[in-house]
């Protein structure tokens, strides 16, 4: 991808990082686990939005670890995915934090797609394995409806340093996605939702910035179609708060 320059020890993964992409872009396709292959088009980032994506991931992890009064304390960096199909994504924020100079050992990313088999021939996972991130990836195949709240269940909530949510998109998928991500999130952390050309995800998206649960920013120019949310502290609401959106 090419967009962050790389200054530490991560320098020879990110290269390889940036030549295996390169060759999925000019190929257009991944191999499946069970052989034959997929197309990464159209389900797969665009080029400009695996740019974007990346981009943001380095900026926000580089504010993250600034305000870490100590990194060696918390090195870890978490991240939680809904929609992993054929990887192009993940590929994309490992690259940027990667860039930005955590440790591979010190990334924790859980990707969340009940189809990555089943649809996707588990190209994802041998994207992640021909880029050595295998470690770092986890794969759920649940719908974010169950895996979401069970990681909450499992203490990981306000314990998420960045959010994707590329997955379902009726809008009550993306609103519960949003819902239990507002929960997942650590305050003050970045929450990026794809596809906001769809009115269905403006629509959730509506929702908890009216209502006074989000500062909410649009990325539209050349062509994004990225939503950064930052959820905020609301004061107490009354028990039947509710603004119209």
């Amino acid at each position: 991808m090419g967009m962050q320059v790389c200054t530490n020890d991560n320098r020879e993964l990110v290269v390889h990082i940036d030549r295996v992409y390169q060759e999925v872009r000019s190929e257009g396709r991944l191999p499946k686990a069970n052989g034959g292959w997929s197309s990464i088009e159209p389900v797969g980032l665009a080029h400009d939005a695996c740019r974007k994506l990346s981009a943001l991931a380095h900026r926000e992890v580089e504010l993250i670890m600034g305000k870490r009064p100590d990194r060696r304390e918390s090195p870890s960096i978490r991240i939680v995915e809904v929609g992993f199909a054929m990887g192009m994504s993940t590929l994309a924020m490992m690259r940027g934090v990667l860039g930005a100079g955590v440790a591979l050992e010190h990334i924790e990313h859980t990707a969340i797609d009940p189809y990555a088999g089943s649809s996707w021939g588990y190209a994802g996972r041998l994207l992640m394995q021909r880029c050595g991130l295998q470690d770092a990836v986890t794969v759920i195949e649940e719908d974010s409806a169950v895996a979401l709240p069970a990681m909450l269940s499992d203490g990981a909530a306000q314990s998420i340093d960045l959010i994707f949510i590329d997955g379902g998109h009726r809008f009550e998928e993306v609103f519960l996605d949003l819902t239990f991500a507002s929960r997942l999130i650590a305050p003050g952390r970045l929450v990026i939702v794809d596809d906001i050309w769809m009115p269905s995800v403006c629509k959730a998206i509506r929702y908890f910035e009216r209502n006074g649960l989000a500062r909410v920013a649009l990325d539209t120019q050349a062509g994004g179609s990225l939503a950064l949310l930052r959820f905020v502290d609301a004061p107490s609401r009354d028990w039947d708060a509710f603004k119209d959106f």
